[in-house]
Order: C-alpha cells, then sequence, then structure tokens
C-alpha cells in the first residue's frame, strides 16, 4: 500500500486508484 503517496495527495486520487484496480482486475486480475 502507497501510504506516503495517500498522505501527500487528496483522497479523490485514492479513488481513482481503486477504480483503476477494478479495471485491471477485469482485463486479465493483475
Amino acid at each position: 500500500m502507497k501510504t506516503i503517496k495517500t498522505q501527500s495527495l487528496p483522497v479523490a486520487d485514492n479513488v481513482q486508484e481503486n477504480e483503476n484496480h477494478e479495471n485491471n482486475k477485469g482485463r486479465g486480475g493483475k
């Protein structure tokens, strides 16, 4: 987990990372 990144960037960026993770799961479970 990127704790430092979460602390230095807004929460919206964390939400975007979650969406990207879901997309990656659909495209091959990466």
